[in-house]
């Protein structure tokens, strides 16, 4: 029975196609290791990481768009750095607390209990709102008015929230110290 094809070697082009050729193959490779090696070490699929890498990029271009459009700053490439620090730490502080979240579990009373994975999420979240809200103030600066709603929402609720957790100042006299 032959399918329709006529040897192995149409078998496997038509099956496989252009993934049989070694170039083909090392960068598949090189893709492969590197998804593995992002999900192993920084905890999120590449997908997703590369999902908050662009939107890093956005908020410099944002950024850099806001300065020069609308600010009228000249280009600094001394500000430029910035970026890949910005990145090189955020993703340092993502492996750092993916490497704890893995090795630091604990259990009480047979439930597992995991601070460091709470903590990782907490930052990963905190993170993605900090790039969010950056992006949505250049946008507001560049014009785009309708997603300055959206910042000061945020920042309203941040300060509420700050609010509430100050300890309230006393204005009785009687509670200061006489010596």
């Amino acid at each position: 029975m032959s399918f329709g094809f006529d040897n192995i070697h149409d078998t496997t082009t038509s099956l496989f196609g252009g993934i049989t050729k070694i170039h083909a193959l090392v960068w598949c490779s090189i893709f492969a290791t590197l998804a593995s090696l992002i999900e192993q070490w920084v905890g999120l699929e590449a997908k997703v990481y590369i999902a908050l890498v662009c939107l890093f990029l956005f908020e410099f271009a944002t950024g850099v768009a806001a300065s020069l459009f609308v600010r009228k700053e000249k280009f600094n490439s001394n500000k430029l750095g910035r970026i890949v620090v910005k990145i090189t730490v955020y993703t340092g502080l993502l492996i750092l607390f993916n490497a704890f979240k893995g090795q630091l579990g604990i259990d009480i009373f047979n439930l597992s209990f995991n601070f460091f994975e709470w903590i990782y999420y907490i930052v990963l979240n905190l993170l993605i709102l900090q790039l969010l809200v950056s992006v949505f103030e250049n946008l507001e600066t560049l014009g785009w008015k309708e997603v300055g709603i959206f910042v000061r929402i945020f920042k309203k609720k941040i300060n509420k929230f700050e609010k509430e957790q100050d300890p309230p100042e006393s204005t009785d006299e009687n509670t200061t110290s006489q010596s």
